[in-house]
């Protein structure tokens, strides 16, 4: 079994079966992927760091949500891949 902490009004620790936790996580996975190549895809860009630095250089004024967003995901998507890895 896995243990997982939902965040919800009040911290709760809930027991979830190990293959139905980790198919959530990978869904979770997936959607967060699609989002960081579709952000990418906007602005033509190869690689998250890319667009990182240009929105933060103000090459792509316009891009700096976009890079907060990317920014957030892959946190999540580190914080979702240690999960699974415990």
């Amino acid at each position: 079994m896995l243990q997982a902490i939902l965040m919800t009004e009040s911290p709760s620790d809930i027991t979830l079966n190990y293959e139905v936790a980790k198919d959530l996580i990978d869904t979770k996975q997936e959607l967060l992927r699609k989002g960081i190549k579709d952000i990418l895809d906007k602005w033509g860009e190869a690689s998250v760091e890319n667009l990182i630095r240009k929105a933060k250089s103000g090459e792509i004024e316009e891009a700096e949500h976009d890079a907060i967003v990317l920014t957030n995901y892959i946190k999540e998507l580190e914080h979702l891949e240690a999960l699974l890895k415990k």
